[in-house]
């Protein structure tokens, strides 16, 4: 009305100033909409089911994390402990495979994914087949570890099985 915009400018203001009223009603609509959907048990359900079954396919293509599967006879070794308190998320096989064919030895795991690490907490045995160890730095095998403090449905099936328990458990307990 003050004159600054003819008829196609007043025109091209009120269309957009509609587009952009309806972006936001829509995008206020999606957002009320996740919001009502986010505790529903059926989601959840749908969720862990989908995150279990993932892993659980990984771990079937992969059972031994692409690993060559350890004899009854290698037992013992050298020791390599984590170093921080946690869980364990993933394994950086490349980089394990990587350092024992530098150094010439076996590296057996013993902690998957989904295992607690402490200091004290056995993450792998190191082995040659001659017995002699040259010098090499155990913390470079512990620093393929990836620790951290929850544990994740990734690359641990047996999270997502325990999780999944754990919400029939409660469905069927006649106190809830």
């Amino acid at each position: 009305m003050n004159g600054y915009y003819e008829k196609a400018g007043r025109f091209a203001l009120f269309a957009l100033t509609l587009i952009i009223l309806a972006m936001v009603i829509i995008t206020f609509v999606s957002w009320v909409d996740r919001i009502a959907r986010l505790g529903r048990l059926g989601g959840t359900i749908e969720k862990v089911e989908a995150a279990t079954a993932a892993a659980l396919q990984r771990r079937r293509r992969a059972p031994t994390l692409r690993g060559v599967p350890v004899d009854e006879h290698q037992k013992g070794g050298q020791t390599v402990y984590g170093q921080t308190i946690g869980y364990v998320h993933r394994i950086d096989i490349t980089a394990l495979q990587a350092f024992a064919e530098t150094f010439g030895v076996r590296i057996r795991l013993a902690a998957l994914p989904g295992t607690f690490s402490a200091p004290g907490r056995v993450l792998a045995y190191v082995s040659t087949d001659s017995g002699a160890f040259s010098n090499f730095d155990s913390s470079q095998i512990a620093k393929a570890f990836l620790i951290g403090n929850d544990r994740q449905f990734d690359e641990d099936p047996r999270f997502g099985l325990i999780v999944l328990s754990e919400i029939a458990s409660r469905a069927l307990s006649p106190g809830r």
